[in-house]
Formats: C-alpha cells, structure tokens, sequence
C-alpha cells in the first residue's frame, strides 16, 4: 500500500508539474492573442484610413482627367483658330464672327 501512495503522490506531483507548464503555456497564448487582437485593431484603423485616401485621390484624379480634357479641347479649338487664321480671306470657307460683322456694317452702309 506504501507503494502505491508513493506512485499516487508522484503521479499527482507530475499532473501539478503539468498543469503549472499548461497553465503557463495558456497565459502565453491569452497574451498573444491580446496582441494580435491590437494589431488588428491598428490595422483595420489604417485600412480605412489609406482607403479614404484611396477615394479623395480618385476624386482627385478624375478631377484632374476632366480638366486635362477640357484644356486638350481648348488647345485643339486654338490650334484649329491658328490654323484658320494662318489660311488667306480669300480661302476660307467660314466667316469669324468678326468678319460677318465687318462685312455686314459695310453692306448696310452702302444702303
């Protein structure tokens, strides 16, 4: 019988020893968890900031792509207008405004 206490009790210092090293181990895991829970905090807050950039910047850029297409038209509308103007009168084949006035202060004069 004093054989078996003695394999009892060391056996029961053996589970101790096992619960103490789980238990450790556990408080290891819980901590780690706790830091991984804050990092994905933080992350998630830098997501939706850096997505928020995202759309201000896509904003931005369309923004900017309408004004490049504008000034693109109006330098071809310039260009079209230097092209004219480098083409004699007698050559064209439209009046300017100007020139429809002018023509037509000239007629009404002569009445």
């Amino acid at each position: 019988m004093g054989r078996e206490v003695e394999n009892l009790i060391k056996e029961n210092m053996e589970l101790l020893d096992m619960k103490n090293a789980l238990n450790i181990v556990k408080n290891d895991l819980i901590a780690r968890v706790d830091e991984l829970s804050s990092e994905n905090a933080i992350l998630r807050d830098e997501v939706h900031s850096l997505e928020m950039v995202r759309v201000k910047m896509g904003d931005t850029i369309t923004k900017l792509e309408e004004e490049v297409k504008t000034v693109k038209q109006k330098l071809a509308e310039k260009e079209a207008e230097a092209e004219e103007e480098e083409v004699p009168l007698a050559q064209r084949k439209r009046f300017t405004r100007m020139e429809m006035q002018r023509v037509l202060i000239d007629r009404n004069m002569y009445k």
